[in-house]
């Protein structure tokens, strides 16, 4: 059996800290951004949003509304990863704590990006790049924000109740891949010949970097 209790009611009740700072930057968004805000979290709308906002001027993952939508996901993700590693994976790899968690996912998606823009500049896919970025943040956004939501639940609620988090941590899996494959079927449906490009993306981007961290960690 998880023991959800002494895991979640750590020294210092940092989980409630960052869950705390997840709402502050809901909060900051809904007062900063106020219409952006209110169709964005509107799923029904989704793709009015994507339309409405998927240019140039907001397309920048800089953008505040795009930066902060970015800090709520790595947070959300990150208190997911670390309750499931500190239940599932500790006993196997050792102690890792939450702000190596948080490092590695920052670190891993700065360095994608990075390598994306150079390789996309030269070959003529950077607009391309950018509402692949723009969308895939915004699902990103959307996932985090109700993810921090089935987290507070958790963490005030049902502290002791394992199967709770595991449900919403499928749910939030599903969500995200059903969203992000709606995206892609999206693109080679415009472009064909970006099928070959996207399929490099996938592998070389999206699933290689978690290959390798496997093999690191086995």
């Amino acid at each position: 059996m998880f023991e959800w209790t002494d895991r979640l009611q750590a020294p210092g009740d940092w989980i409630t800290f960052v869950l705390f700072m997840i709402f502050v930057l809901l909060a900051f968004l809904s007062q900063r951004h106020y219409l952006q805000f209110r169709l964005f979290v509107d799923i029904r709308n989704l793709k009015n949003y994507l339309n409405i906002y998927g240019k140039d001027k907001y397309l920048s993952p800089l953008h505040q509304f795009n930066f902060i939508l970015f800090l709520i996901s790595l947070l959300t993700f990150a208190l997911y990863a670390n309750f499931f590693y500190q239940e599932i994976l500790f006993y196997f790899l050792g102690k890792i704590n939450f702000n190596q968690i948080l490092l590695f996912l920052f670190s891993l998606e700065f360095v994608r990006y990075l390598i994306l823009k150079m390789i996309s500049t030269p070959i003529g896919l950077k607009n391309t790049l950018d509402q692949l970025y723009f969308k895939t943040l915004t699902v990103k956004g959307l996932v985090g924000i109700i993810g921090g939501c089935f987290l507070s639940l958790c963490h005030f609620t049902f502290p002791d109740n394992q199967i709770y988090f595991l449900i919403s941590l499928l749910i939030l899996f599903a969500s995200s891949f059903i969203y992000h494959f709606k995206i892609y079927i999206e693109i080679t449906r415009k472009k064909p010949s970006y099928l070959l490009y996207l399929i490099l993306y996938l592998s070389g981007f999206k699933i290689a970097p978690w290959l390798w961290l496997y093999l690191i960690l086995y």
